[in-house]
């Protein structure tokens, strides 16, 4: 187990760890932590999912959507912001197609978690709502999706409206290159 979390903190050696925690039955605590910590790191919003979704699948969509909120309120600002992106992750789509019946039905997942999505939620939007950093508001958009428009007016949406709108405050501008570079 020590052998996984070696290359897991080894950002050119991160990959083959995940590999190899792939092959695990279990996971331990310290383990799961650091997988999470990888998928807080990752920059790439897909690729932060891999480690992200074999957490959930050894300890369960709520135990991990929960730590990821604990990374968020009591993280530094890179872990807070890659929090935000990896919730993502830990949420179901509220309908799904039944195909034999053609048509949307509830997705029993969701219905299952519905209480602890919605706990998450509602601590999330009361965070957004007292956020002044606009980096910070830009990364809500992916751990908030039922929301969307006018909740979000002013923040960009896209990365390069992001750099572009921060472009001439050297303090924001550090502050994203330093997330950038945080692996």
């Amino acid at each position: 187990m020590n052998e996984v979390i070696d290359l897991l903190n080894n950002p050119l050696k991160r990959q083959e760890g995940l590999s190899i925690a792939r092959t695990l039955d279990s996971l331990t605590n310290e383990l799961t932590n650091d997988l999470i910590l990888c998928g807080l790191k990752e920059n790439d919003p897909s690729f932060n999912g891999e480690y992200i979704k074999l957490c959930v699948k050894h300890n369960g969509t709520k135990n991990i959507g929960d730590r990821l909120i604990d990374f968020f309120a009591n993280g530094n600002m890179n872990e807070k912001i890659g929090s935000l992106k990896a919730l993502y992750h830990v949420s179901e789509e509220p309908l799904i197609l039944d195909e034999s019946a053609n048509r949307f039905i509830e997705n029993p997942k969701f219905k299952e978690h519905k209480a602890a999505y919605k706990k998450r939620e509602e601590i999330l939007i009361k965070e957004y709502e007292k956020c002044d950093n606009i980096i910070l508001k830009f990364f809500f958009k992916w751990a908030i999706p039922s929301k969307s428009g006018d909740f979000f007016k002013g923040v960009p949406e896209t990365y390069a409206d992001l750099e572009t709108l921060i472009k001439d405050n050297i303090q924001l501008k550090e502050q994203l290159t330093k997330y950038v570079e945080w692996n």
